[in-house]
């Protein structure tokens, strides 16, 4: 569903999908949202191995994975390549590689929980229709809700076993805290980011749950803050403000709180447009041609393309704007060191001298901060910021 305006209207419809209720969710920095379900209509009967959906930004859903026992809490890492799921009913972790179109790959088991003779008899119990109670006959953790820190540890809500547990991948388990109920989810926030919430309750089955309000929220402080996004998101300042700085970086200290310093700012207001010349560089030559052969009018990526002189510089032509243009290898080849005529070739647009844009010409000798790379590299601003000469 999609609140807006005042309105609660559908964003996708997943029936045709699966026929299971939706629970956790998790969106990635480009707008898809990752959708799981029980992988069953009654809670806790006829369970099924399920589907993990995936909504992308126009509402349109997809099966982005198949056959996962219950997909459950959900994290990606702050770089957005990874997505990490709970499979409550198998008692694992399990991760993809997530590219930038949204789609997953290279699954394999993030961290086991249960041994897998346990899991596989826990499976021939639900062929058999055997639904143990909540809770009971299941003496490993299971992983509900979950949480991603710093360290890229992962922090699971156990119902099973009433507790929170932190894995690092491989499954080796490095905290653990007993919680007063069962634990369904747990979140990592605080000033400091090291306040890890976890909610409970005596049982998460529908009837039960009405009829007795047990739900609580704990808290206790942990040694490893919650992983910051580097996925492009803003903050306001209020938002960054709950952002706390670890003690090595650099950071602002007020009566009330440690507000660490941004290495990015983005600009939303200017006052007017610098009167300068465009820097001549590979990088705005590509620009003003939008990456686009001059001479066959394909449109390629920039490691496919070179520099032509229109006038070949053994010919008396020049390294300036009005005489060089993005070409394709093929292209360049062929031409050679002849001109347009002897070459047979024609000119899509005439090379002109652009008046200044918001190109990026930015040229820095080191890249001193890990929130930069990014945006960009020392080798890449090197090769295509460098001013061109003859």
């Amino acid at each position: 569903l999609k609140f807006k305006d005042g309105n609660l209207t559908e964003y996708a419809d997943m029936s045709k999908l699966t026929p299971f209720r939706c629970n956790d969710m998790v969106v990635d920095k480009n707008g898809n949202a990752f959708v799981g379900n029980f992988g069953s209509i009654h809670h806790g009967k006829d369970i099924k191995p399920t589907v993990l959906i995936k909504v992308d930004p126009n509402g349109n859903p997809s099966i982005a994975a198949s056959k996962l026992d219950f997909p459950n809490g959900t994290v990606i890492t702050p770089d957005g390549k990874r997505l990490i799921i709970g499979e409550t009913y198998a008692g694992r972790l399990t991760a993809f590689d997530l590219d930038t179109y949204g789609n997953l790959s290279n699954r394999k088991v993030w961290a086991h929980m249960m041994p897998n003779l346990f899991y596989y008899s826990t499976r021939i119990m639900r062929f058999l229709k055997i639904t143990p109670k909540e809770g009971k006959g299941i003496p490993y953790p299971v992983p509900d809700g979950i949480c991603l820190d710093e360290k890229m540890g992962i922090w699971i809500a156990s119902p099973t076993t009433s507790e929170v547990v932190r894995y690092t991948e491989g499954g080796k388990i490095t905290d653990r805290i007993t919680t007063p109920n069962r634990a369904y989810a747990c979140m990592l926030g605080g000033s400091d980011g090291k306040k890890l919430f976890v909610c409970t309750a005596d049982a998460s089955e529908p009837e039960e749950a009405k009829a007795v309000k047990s739900g609580k929220i704990y808290s206790i402080n942990v040694e490893h803050a919650k992983a910051v996004n580097l996925n492009y998101e803003t903050f306001d300042f209020n938002t960054w403000s709950e952002i706390s700085a670890a003690n090595e970086e650099d950071s602002i200290k007020t009566v009330s709180a440690v507000i660490k310093i941004p290495r990015v700012i983005m600009v939303v207001r200017y006052d007017r447009v610098p009167s300068k010349e465009v820097r001549f560089n590979r990088y705005n030559i590509f620009k003003r041609d939008r990456l686009q052969c001059q001479y066959c009018g394909d449109t390629l990526p920039k490691s496919e393309l070179t520099i032509d002189h229109v006038t070949p510089k053994a010919l008396g032509g020049k390294t300036v704007w009005e005489n060089v243009v993005c070409a394709c290898s093929k292209c360049n080849r062929k031409k050679g060191c002849k001109n347009l005529e002897e070459a047979n070739m024609k000119l899509i647009n005439k090379p002109i001298k652009p008046t200044w844009e918001l190109l990026s010409n930015l040229y820095i000798q080191t890249t001193t901060y890990k929130e930069w790379k990014p945006f960009l590299s020392f080798v890449d601003s090197s090769y295509w910021n460098v001013e061109l000469v003859d």
